[in-house]
């Protein structure tokens, strides 16, 4: 995994503390209107286009929003013991 300082990291990485602002305001519409919550999901950023050093500006094309129904669910195989 690079590093900040590392070539090419606005190239191959994007901010996650979009989806933490989103997170936050998705629970606080949940507690206080009742609004429900996504299920854990995969969410397939776009990587943004450009040579390392000179990415293009991160747009909402790039960082997709949850779905109330998503098509890759995060799961978890059942475990017996």
């Amino acid at each position: 995994m690079p590093r900040l300082s590392s070539p090419g990291f606005d190239v191959h990485m994007l901010p996650v503390s979009v989806y933490q602002v989103r997170a936050l305001e998705a629970m606080l519409a949940h507690l206080r209107e009742g609004t429900p919550l996504p299920d854990s999901q995969v969410i397939h950023p776009v990587p943004r286009p450009g040579r390392p050093g000179q990415a293009a500006p991160t747009t909402t094309e790039s960082l997709p929003l949850c779905s109330l129904a998503p098509s890759m669910r995060i799961g978890f195989p059942s475990i017996t013991a």
